[in-house]
């Protein structure tokens, strides 16, 4: 299950981090996998700390906010035609999709190419 070592992450638009290739943490497998990772913030919460008493005759109350999901979770897409790790990326927004370039196969072999790959309309019309 993602997150992968050197795995490509590029911000879509807010809540929306498409994720591609990297290594497992063994180091043994290079994937060719593809998910969306989709946050949801809820609300800031409080949450109560333990009493601090910096002072014996002074006890305060310490309050975190603290940013909690609602959704975190990864949605397997398509996956990429070659295997690759140590790739970068950009995101072409009037195309809607993702151009790869380079990395390296199983074989740390360098890749010298680049792969188009199309992003779905239906995931952005949800955002």
């Amino acid at each position: 299950m993602p997150p992968y070592n050197k795995m490509l992450a590029l911000y879509l638009q807010q809540n929306l981090i498409f994720l591609c290739g990297g290594k497992d943490y063994e180091g043994y497998n290079v994937k060719n996998e593809s998910f969306f990772y989709l946050i949801t913030d809820e609300p800031l919460k409080r949450a109560m700390s333990e009493i601090i008493m910096p002072i014996p005759t002074d006890m305060s109350e310490r309050t975190i906010m603290k940013s909690k999901y609602s959704t975190n979770k990864f949605q397997k897409m398509a996956s990429m035609s070659r295997k690759r790790y140590g790739h970068f990326g950009i995101f072409h927004m009037q195309l809607r999709c993702v151009f790869v370039f380079g990395g390296y196969n199983e074989k740390d072999e360098p890749i010298s190419s680049c792969e188009k790959y199309s992003i779905m309309e239906s995931m952005f019309d949800r955002m």
